[in-house]
């Protein structure tokens, strides 16, 4: 009989099925270890993401002011332990953890990620390797843009964030889980490696829906569960990988939160914002209906959260959101996008009042006064509306028209909704094309001074007066300065305008004197970016030496909320403008948020009451009660005080009555040209010397 060599055994063939079902447990543990490590990597990255451009934000708030930024990134590493360094489009250093490496240029990224994001604005992450790290730290670079909300301008640098820290201390948060994770594997094995060949019938099945369990993992189904009949070790598998696929969830739940809420105010994000109205145009699309987007911005945020702090800034936001929530129905979204814009969602709409209705909620509910480490104040709203599918038909469309139309209730004096219009857009684009103008307006000629007199109050000579700038437009004819002042602040052109402004005005008063004309007092405004420029002093100087003009003949113009933006600043910067011999005066004076105290701190001589309060004067009236006080003040200092737009007889009865000083406005003179003004100066001469 021919020997037949024996068959292996079912007991070793048992045994290397176990074996193989140990090495499949072992990889399965493997992978969910991955895939947590992946996780919580990912979570680090977004988290760390979100603080560089928050970091970036700030930055973008501080208008680029290096020491400001410095002590924004010191602050942030002294309180959160956050290595951060900041640096412009050459990567050079402005402001670092470490301030020995303020003034250096960046060359810790190998591979040049910093300048690739300057580049091309995408989030890059890398490991940084140096002598003080040499076995690498973690780094996130976001781009540092002109805008916060205006994506499409080019980087001007780079915020650096080393997260080593964020993921560390995610790490140690699910240490105990993945201990566990990998205690409970091993056991596993163990146990199904010594016992496997009794219960090789029993495991067969649970394993083949573990197994399955698990590709449901992989593919990033973390709501996949196996079934636990029994207490054994498969029962323990099963618990354990249960534990683990709930701690997933958990974590990928943490990663989507990160991704798609806002962690300030819990609202749903842009991004979250962009899937809730896709998915609401599509079921307005099917079912017939119309929706509407409400664009929502809050009046002088800036202003507050520079004067207060961020503190009270980030207060008020969570409040602002609050509010906005009681505002709205439960099937309406609001979202933050950033900073302080909101946008509301309000789907099933049946009649565009009913936006109204909404819209007007939101303007009370913003309206009413606020209070934050223990300061009260007011902040209104502007709202642009767009509705589907009138105002366009995807979420570009109805987002852009809404925004649109948010910019337009701004220009319209704020506090109040605007529904996007065919006319709005039109304006929209009008705005563009004089922005583009306005840059070429200077380099052109295209601009000329106005001069408006200042009167004495009690002989009615003129004693000094105002330069008011014009354009000249070679297409559009004379453009009011209200359609382009504000364009030549948020563009920047303000600054070299302005020099411009001061310099022909100095040229034009010398120019008067020479002609034998009396030495008048000339009043030039500054605009808030102006006076937050750092060559402000030393153009101001070069300009009075270049003109030969005196410089107690110069009176500069400031508002009360340029002044009330940093007062420290503001005394430092006025204090200097004094011992030059410069003259001061504070515009549109009565309107503002300062107090007594704070104006007695301002090195000032003169005093203008702003034009709204001189309209409609009497004793009996809010505004005559408030001027007569601004008066009286403004004596009791020994300031200079001027009334502005004075129109009627019975507006400069009043102010005589109560001993204002100058008057200034229509019922005296316009602005005029030079050559005009000349011409009632000289009248005032020969009048004079014929009397």
């Amino acid at each position: 009989m021919q020997n037949v060599k024996p068959k292996r055994s079912i007991r070793w063939k048992l045994a290397a099925a176990f074996i193989a079902v140990a090495c499949f447990v072992a990889a399965f543990v493997g992978t969910a270890i991955a895939i947590h490590f992946e996780t919580v990597e990912r979570a680090a990255q977004l988290e760390a993401e979100h603080v560089a451009e928050l970091i970036a934000d700030a930055a973008i708030e501080n208008n680029g002011v290096a020491r400001g930024l410095q002590q924004y990134v010191a602050r942030l590493n002294s309180l959160r332990k956050r290595d951060v360094t900041i640096v412009d489009a050459g990567k050079k250093g402005l402001a670092d953890a470490n301030a020995e490496e303020i003034g250096k240029k960046y060359v810790a990224d190998l591979g040049n990620e910093v300048g690739k994001t300057i580049r091309d604005g995408k989030t890059r992450t890398f490991i940084e390797k140096n002598d003080l790290h040499p076995y690498g730290t973690h780094q996130i670079v976001v781009p540092l843009r002109q805008s916060a909300s205006d994506l499409s301008k080019p980087a001007i640098g780079a915020v650096i964030l080393e997260y080593t820290s964020i993921r560390e201390e995610l790490l140690a948060v699910e240490r105990e889980v993945l201990y566990l994770i990998a205690a409970t594997g091993i056991v596993v094995v163990l146990l199904v490696t010594s016992f496997g060949l009794g219960i090789a019938t029993r495991i067969a099945q649970p394993l083949r829906n573990l197994k399955s369990s698990v590709e449901r993992i992989a593919a990033e189904d973390y709501e996949a569960r196996v079934a636990v009949t029994s207490h054994d070790e498969i029962g323990l598998l099963g618990s354990a990988f249960n534990k683990m696929a709930e701690d997933l969830s958990v974590a990928a739940q943490r990663t989507e939160y990160l991704a798609y809420y806002d962690s300030l105010t819990t609202l749903p994000n842009r991004s979250m914002f962009s899937k809730l109205l896709n998915q609401a145009i599509r079921l307005a699309r099917r079912d017939g209906k119309q929706l509407a987007v409400l664009f929502v911005d809050l009046d002088r945020f800036k202003y507050i959260n520079d004067t207060l702090g961020h503190e009270a800034g980030d207060l008020l936001l969570q409040e602002v959101a609050k509010r906005l929530q009681a505002c709205l129905r439960e099937s309406d979204t609001v979202a933050r996008l950033g900073g302080d814009e909101f946008v509301i969602l309000v789907p099933a709409v049946h009649d565009v009042a009913d936006v109204e209705v909404v819209a007007h909620k939101i303007l009370a509910a913003t309206g009413r006064s606020f209070v934050a480490l223990g300061q009260e104040f007011r902040v209104t709203a502007s709202i642009g509306i767009s509705t589907y599918p009138n105002d366009g038909d995807d979420e570009q469309s109805l987002m852009k028209n809404a925004d649109i139309a948010m910019y337009q209730a701004k220009e319209d004096g704020k506090n109040h909704f605007q529904f996007y219009s065919a006319r709005i857009n039109t304006n929209s684009f009008e705005r563009l094309a004089l922005e583009s103008s306005l840059r070429r307006a200077l380099e052109h000629g295209e601009f000329q001074l106005h001069y408006q007199p200042r009167i004495e109050a009690r002989k009615g000579g003129i004693v000094g007066m105002e330069a008011l700038l014009r354009w000249q437009h070679p297409e559009l004819g004379m453009v009011a300065p209200t359609k382009f002042i504000s364009i030549a602040e948020e563009t920047g052109l303000i600054v070299s305008i302005g020099k411009w402004v001061l310099k022909t005005a100095c040229t034009q008063n010398v120019a008067w004197q020479k002609m034998g004309l009396p030495h008048l007092n000339i009043a030039v405004n500054l605009s808030r970016r102006q006076f937050s420029d750092e060559g402000l002093l030393r153009d101001v100087t070069s300009i009075l030496v270049e003109t030969a003009m005196s410089a107690d003949l110069l009176e500069l113009e400031i508002t009360e909320s340029t002044l009330m933006h940093d007062v420290d600043k503001a005394i430092r910067t006025l204090k200097a403008f004094r011992d030059m011999g410069v003259r001061l005066a504070i515009d549109n004076f009565g309107t503002g948020y300062s107090s007594l105290s704070n104006l007695t701190q301002f090195p000032i001589d003169t005093i203008k009451i702003d034009g709204s309060l001189i309209h409609d004067l009497s004793n009996q009236t809010q505004n005559g009660g408030i001027a007569e006080a601004i008066i009286a003040m403004g004596r009791n200092l020994s300031l200079t005080v001027v009334a502005e737009c004075v129109e009627t007889k019975a507006q400069a009865d009043f102010l005589r009555e109560h001993a204002c000083d100058e008057f200034q406005g229509f019922y005296f003179s316009k602005a005029v040209t030079a050559g005009t003004f000349a011409e009632l100066l000289e009248a005032q001469t020969t009048a004079v010397a014929e009397a």
